[in-house]
């Protein structure tokens, strides 16, 4: 027998060996893209919960230190009843205040100075209604990449 040709590894052992590779780094790169997708998605819901939150909170902070408040369609005509309106006007000691959402942007605007700013992103709507005197009901909806997330509060005014 000739001790030369027995060093290496015949066709079939090395076929053998890539396809178990294969499989192995297959089954890994799965591992790796559920792992990628899933952190992905907890991101954007962390993201979105965020911008609720600060949306929800600049809104019903300035909603309990107003004296009074109107809410409007899109059309800037006022809503009666407990229909609901996409518009919120808000009335401070010295300021005039609405919140609006504009281009997947909730912005808060002070009218007296004519001054905007952006208070959350990723707001894709929100409504607002005064089920009884004194109260807003507030919906936001958020949405990005594909995720959406909607919550929906009361509050009441803080009694003067």
């Amino acid at each position: 027998m000739n001790k030369e040709l027995d060093r290496g590894f015949t066709l079939i052992e090395v076929l053998a060996a890539l396809a178990l590779f294969g499989f192995l780094m297959a089954g890994l790169m799965s591992v790796f893209w559920c792992g990628f997708y899933g952190y992905e998605k907890e991101v954007n819901q962390s993201e979105l919960q965020y911008d609720v939150r600060q949306a929800r909170y600049r809104i019903i902070d300035d909603f309990r230190q107003s004296r009074t408040f109107v809410i409007k369609d899109k059309d800037r005509k006022e809503v009666t009843g407990n229909s609901e309106g996409v518009r919120l006007y808000l009335v401070k000691d010295s300021e005039e205040i609405e919140f609006y959402v504009y281009n997947n942007q909730l912005y808060r605007a002070i009218l007296s100075s004519h001054t905007v700013h952006p208070v959350a992103s990723n707001i894709s709507a929100i409504t607002f209604a005064s089920p009884g005197a004194g109260l807003l009901e507030l919906n936001i909806t958020a949405a990005l990449a594909g995720h959406e997330l909607k919550t929906g509060t009361t509050c009441r005014k803080r009694i003067d």
